[in-house]
């Protein structure tokens, strides 16, 4: 009330100046004494992240070096380090932080669609174009950055294509005849070893070492030496986001769990365990048994293959207190198993399930997973 009344005594101040209070200075310091004002929040820098590490921070810096020289740069790393999380990053970081960030997943674009994504089209180039043309994805990105993403499963044709338009910045859509320059920084990822794939004939040589400008590779999570710090960030930012009105509780022996996982899905599996566990839960405090069928099989197949790198007592007290798995638990493992070993090759996982690639692609479906053997449901891309 105080601080109320003090404020409506200045606004009469500063409205009549023949008042007493608008002459005498002191009388004014203090009524201003009486109202509490509250200091601005300075905003923080897009950069100001507890999670980035100094090795991240100096991968950022570097590749906004090569930003500022127009240099490619191929992101390397095994799936799920967070590779489209990281090209974010820098081109906030980076000089094209205010232009566009146009993404193309270079394994799912159709044979006959590729040009007239990547390119456009002009008004009635084909049956069925809009009425005005289309713009296609190296336009769209025009003055901002260019994400190919999966170049290590792109068809040759695609390849060809993209090779023709990195070398000349210049292209000419579907329909059309004049060629259109446009400025775009080229940033590629990929989990696959891309020499190998050169060597064995399934990647160009002349693309790769066009996409190949610098390589910026992105580590395992298991051989991060931030790897707890990570966890504990991703920890606090899904227990906000899920205990807005109660407190979530995780006991020590799962949280020491969680930080010996070798999690061979990196980020993004650790994400869809944490999900998984926090919202299947049925108590406020996080124990044992509300952790994965299947994030439990993996610790243990780990602890068989590796005794030295998790705690043998945990393991036991684990394997003594979770419930049987069903049948269709350890076909559900199995499968994640097979499609995280093998990278997502279909072809190759129904191979070592001894199933074809149509049951595998049905059974995929029915679970809900991806082909990286993640839960699509749980995780939703960055």
């Amino acid at each position: 009330m105080n601080s109320l009344f003090a404020f409506l005594h200045l606004i009469c101040v500063l409205v009549n100046t023949n008042l007493p209070l608008a002459k005498n200075p002191s009388a004014q310091e203090r009524v201003l004494e009486k109202i509490h004002f509250n200091p601005a929040r300075k905003p923080q820098s897009p950069l100001n992240n507890s999670a980035i590490s100094d090795e991240l921070d100096a991968l950022i810096k570097k590749s906004v070096k090569l930003q500022n020289h127009k240099i490619p740069i191929l992101i390397t790393g095994e799936s799920g380090v967070g590779k489209d999380h990281f090209v974010n990053l820098l081109k906030k970081a980076g000089p094209r932080k205010d232009g566009p960030l146009i993404a193309i997943n270079c394994a799912s674009i159709p044979h006959d669609l590729i040009e007239s994504e990547l390119f456009g089209y002009e008004t009635g180039s084909f049956t069925g174009a809009k009425s005005g043309g289309k713009p296609g994805k190296f336009m769209l990105a025009d003055k901002g950055i260019l994400f190919l993403d999966e170049i290590g499963d792109m068809s040759f044709d695609l390849q060809s294509t993209l090779l023709r338009v990195l070398e000349t910045s210049e292209f000419t859509p579907v329909g059309g005849c004049k060629p259109v320059r446009v400025d775009v920084q080229v940033v590629a990822a990929t989990n696959v070893r891309l020499l190998e794939a050169v060597e064995a004939g399934r990647f160009r040589r002349d693309l790769y070492y066009r996409l190949n400008g610098a390589q910026i590779h992105l580590q395992p999570l298991r051989d991060r030496p931030d790897k707890k710090s990570i966890i504990q960030y991703i920890l606090q930012r899904e227990l906000n986001a899920v205990a807005a009105d109660d407190q979530i509780q995780i006991c020590p022996e799962v949280l020491s769990l969680i930080e010996q996982h070798p999690w061979p899905g990196n980020i993004r599996q650790l994400i869809n365990v944490i999900r998984a566990t926090l919202y299947t839960a049925n108590d406020p405090i996080i124990t044992l048994q509300d952790l994965p069928v299947d994030f439990v099989a993996e610790l243990r197949q780990f602890s068989v293959d590796d005794t030295r790198a998790v705690n043998s007592t945990l393991i036991a007290t684990l394997m003594d207190n979770s419930p049987v798995m069903s049948l269709m638990d350890w076909e559900l493992c199995g499968i994640k198993t097979a499609l995280k070993d093998c990278d997502g090759n279909i072809s190759i996982a129904a191979k070592k399930l001894g199933i074809t690639r149509t049951t595998l692609y049905k059974k995929i479906e029915r679970f809900g997973l991806n082909k990286t053997g993640n839960d699509s449901l749980l995780y939703v891309a960055t």
